[in-house]
């Protein structure tokens, strides 16, 4: 304690000195330059640290429902990405099989125009054959008839 004997110290630059002495017994501070106690300091480290608790909680919440998300998010990207591809699997056999038909139909059609010309060539033939035929036959009946004239009474 500072004896009224005493006399206060100060440095060159106007600085109290005391000597290691301690204050004691201030009032709380209500000026930004004022001091403050050990007890008021440590209250506001206490609420600092307790913030800063809490906040570090409340991060790792944070994290773990981010993480949370991610997953849920990736499951289901997982799981439309595989409906997707396998929707475009059967559309891909789909087109491949019409694909197929259309390759059928389209053989299928060649083939009956194949037919159509061969079907068209035998009727032309028959019809050769057929006019062929008539000729021999009417040519033959004409000589028959000639035969015929001449063997047969005229009445």
């Amino acid at each position: 304690m500072l004896l009224k004997q005493q006399q206060l110290n100060f440095t060159k630059d106007g600085s109290l000195d005391l000597e290691n002495h301690r204050i004691c017994n201030v009032s709380l501070p209500s000026e930004k330059n004022d001091v403050c106690t050990k007890y008021y300091a440590d209250v506001i480290v206490q609420n600092f640290n307790k913030k800063s608790d809490n906040l570090i909680d409340a991060l790792k919440v944070l994290n773990k429902n981010i993480a949370d998300a991610d997953r849920l998010w990736d499951n289901k990207f997982n799981s439309v990405k595989s409906n997707v591809e396998n929707q475009m699997a059967l559309k891909q056999k789909q087109i491949d099989k019409l694909a197929n038909t259309l390759s059928t139909v389209s053989n299928f059609n060649f083939d009956v125009e194949i037919l159509n010309k061969k079907v068209q060539l035998l009727i032309a033939n028959l019809d050769n054959e057929i006019n062929n035929l008539k000729t021999t036959l009417m040519g033959n009946l004409a000589d028959l008839t000639a035969k015929m004239n001449i063997y047969a009474p005229e009445e």
